[in-house]
Order: structure tokens, then C-alpha cells, then sequence
């Protein structure tokens, strides 16, 4: 059995007054999607391409981009 403790979030959010810290939640996509959008590839497992958390992690202490 493989265990895999890996994980990632993406988001889209829009350059307009609409785009709030509160409203984080609505932007989550997929890896897939935001590759799709940029025409870049995000160098993550196949796997995680895939997945759309329902809701945004928490910010950690001391992290100064919130």
C-alpha cells in the first residue's frame, strides 16, 4: 500500500473589488483547470491534478500573505 501525504490548492480569482479574503473559497479550481487557463504545467503528481479541496487551508501563524 502506498500512503500519500501530498496535497495542492489552486485558485482563480478575479482582478476586480469583488475578490475578498472572505470569498476565498469560491476561486478554488483545479490543478487541472488553472493549467487549462495558463497554458502552463504545474509540476505536481498526476493525481493531485484532480482533486478540488471544498475549502481554502488555514492561513499559518506567522505567515504574512493573508
Amino acid at each position: 500500500m502506498i500512503i500519500r501525504n501530498e496535497r495542492a490548492i489552486a485558485w482563480i480569482i478575479p482582478n476586480n473589488m469583488d475578490a475578498k479574503r472572505d470569498r476565498l473559497d469560491e476561486y478554488i479550481v483545479t490543478i487541472q483547470e488553472l493549467e487549462l487557463v495558463t497554458g502552463e504545467s504545474i509540476p505536481v503528481d498526476e493525481y493531485l491534478k484532480h482533486e478540488k479541496p471544498e475549502h481554502s487551508w488555514m492561513i499559518p501563524r506567522g505567515c504574512n500573505k493573508g
